[in-house]
């Protein structure tokens, strides 16, 4: 029961981390697009 409660946390814990990259990772290209000459046109 443990293991399976732990291996949950560890899923929950990873898919988080990975959302959280995924909205660093778009945020950062946003704001590299918003700052360059192209992206503004």
């Amino acid at each position: 029961m443990s293991r399976i409660a732990r291996a949950e946390t560890a899923r929950i814990s990873f898919a988080t981390s990975c959302r959280l990259l995924l909205a660093i990772a778009g945020a950062a290209s946003l704001a590299a697009c918003a700052q360059s000459p192209v992206g503004r046109q």
